[in-house]
């Protein structure tokens, strides 16, 4: 994948010598993937530094954290929405000497949102029941998306 290049070097460079924090780079990068819709959800790549710590905030969590690895080419930030624009998930994908993989889908505050849990009491015991969400096949298809335009770049 590609190395960080000379605007984001530069950027880097100069947080350091002014002793700045790297959560403040105002950096933009490409994605392999556009903005589009599966079902009733929304998926929008995260490519700015911006966009990154807007989602961070909106959601709780840290991808906020991540631009250098999104400027680098090794990682994928994703915001899923229902087709109202509301916020439901974060998905991220890795990139090593392998492909693209799914690294995590998170909710708000981190929450779990791949799998759903239903826990009951059946007559003779409690029993749980453990099921993907929509939001994991989602995430499946936006994973084969993205290795299929990797494949063809």
């Amino acid at each position: 994948m590609a190395d960080l290049n000379e605007k984001v070097l530069a950027e880097l460079d100069a947080l350091v010598e002014h002793g700045r924090h790297t959560r403040k780079l105002r950096i933009s990068w490409s994605s392999v993937l556009a903005a589009c819709e599966i079902g009733e959800y929304q998926v929008i790549p995260l490519t700015s530094s911006a966009e990154l710590r807007e989602e961070g905030s909106a959601m709780r969590h840290c991808v906020g954290s991540h631009d250098v690895l999104c400027a680098a080419g090794t990682y994928l930030v994703s915001s899923i929405r229902n087709l109202d624009n509301k916020r439901l998930a974060t998905m991220s994908l890795v990139y090593d000497q392998f492909g693209w993989h799914l690294d995590q889908i998170k909710g708000l505050g981190n929450a779990e949102v791949v799998y759903t849990e239903e826990t009951f009491y059946s007559g003779e015991r409690t029993e749980t029941i453990r099921e993907c969400s929509d939001l994991n096949y989602i995430a499946q298809e936006i994973l084969r998306q993205c290795r299929l335009q990797s494949s063809y770049s």
